[in-house]
């Protein structure tokens, strides 16, 4: 019995990692095809200039 829980939760573990694992592989790609389109400080200011209005309009609500 112990040995079928085991072998569970190594694949529940294995599906959580996997998950993760894609989830970071897109996020990367996501950032560098930003980047590849708006190279130098225009990705990083871009990105400030969101996080500012995202905030204004959560505020203003």
């Amino acid at each position: 019995m112990g040995d079928f829980v085991g072998a569970i939760g190594r694949g529940v573990g294995g599906l959580i990692g996997g998950s993760v694992d894609a989830l970071s592989d897109a996020f990367d790609t996501i950032v560098g095809d930003l980047q590849g389109m708006l190279p130098g400080p225009l990705f990083p200011i871009t990105l400030i200039a969101i996080a500012v209005v995202f905030l204004w309009w959560l505020f203003r609500k």
